[in-house]
């Protein structure tokens, strides 16, 4: 899992459920905007999890101060 945030004023996740633990929601938080870290390849802006399990549930998210969040649809395999 990955999240590139390629905007300067709200910080992006990706939220995710995992084979090997299928009831807990995990976050991945992008809080560094496009010039943040380089990881995936040179991709500038990007931050990855771990490999540890297959996810099997994903979505992308914006998160707006004092506003709703912002989501994607649930991917789903």
């Amino acid at each position: 899992m990955n999240i590139q945030d390629t905007g300067q004023d709200h910080w992006v996740k990706a939220e995710c459920y995992r084979v090997a633990n299928p009831d807990d929601k995990l976050t991945l938080w992008n809080k560094d905007g496009p010039n943040g870290p380089k990881v995936n390849h040179g991709n500038v802006g990007t931050v990855e999890s771990s490999k540890a399990s297959e996810i099997f549930k994903a979505r992308g998210t914006v998160s707006r101060n004092n506003l709703p969040d912002w989501h994607t649809s649930w991917y789903t395999e």
